[in-house]
């Protein structure tokens, strides 16, 4: 078995919904944001089994 890698990337998801007028009247929309951080310091990784 492949020993799993020691630095993942996190992904921070947020959705922010407003209220838009489409064709005379008020409609939901979402809009999603994804911001990516990938720690700088790599942390040692035990995996017993």
């Amino acid at each position: 078995m492949a020993k799993p890698d020691a630095l993942y990337p996190i992904v921070y998801m947020h959705c922010i919904v407003v209220k838009v007028r489409q064709n005379g009247s008020v409609i939901n929309k979402a809009i999603f944001l994804a911001r990516v951080s990938i720690p700088k310091a790599r942390k040692r990784l035990s995996v017993n089994g």
